[in-house]
């Protein structure tokens, strides 16, 4: 499988001015620092590991969407809050593919009010901009 997942990744923590090295770790050698959140360490293009805590706890993925699947999976299935260095990123892609948490989700406007166009805001919101969530 090619790289669309990390790509998605990388862009929309570029749109939102985060830390892309909080989420994803090029590690080929084994010797960087890992971040305590969960994040995905790439090995090559076609291995992947995830880690949490700065430990790796899945091994040997093959497909970067799995791999973006089972980090995002971390965060709920262990309670772990989004880090400030990647909160929008991950809220989005919460709001966009999942209805997790929908009870205690943050309030909508502050996507908006953190550079999130309102197309973007649609997309996440299931066709509804932030304004009209309230």
């Amino acid at each position: 499988m090619n790289q669309g997942p990390l790509e998605m990744l990388r862009c929309l923590t570029s749109y939102f001015k985060e830390k892309t090295e909080v989420l994803l770790v090029a590690n080929k050698d084994g010797k960087k620092e890992l971040p305590r959140t969960p994040c995905i360490i790439v090995i090559d293009e076609h291995l992947f590991e995830v880690a949490v805590d700065r430990v790796m706890t899945i091994p040997e993925l093959h497909c970067p969407l799995v791999a973006l699947a089972y980090m995002f999976s971390m965060f709920y299935l262990m309670n772990i809050k989004y880090s400030k260095e990647a909160a929008l990123t991950l809220e989005f892609i919460q709001s966009a593919t999942t209805q997790l948490g929908e009870e205690k989700k943050s309030d909508p406007t502050f996507l908006k009010q953190n550079r999130c166009r309102p197309t973007v805001c649609q997309c996440a919101f299931g066709g509804r901009t932030p304004l009209s969530l309230s």
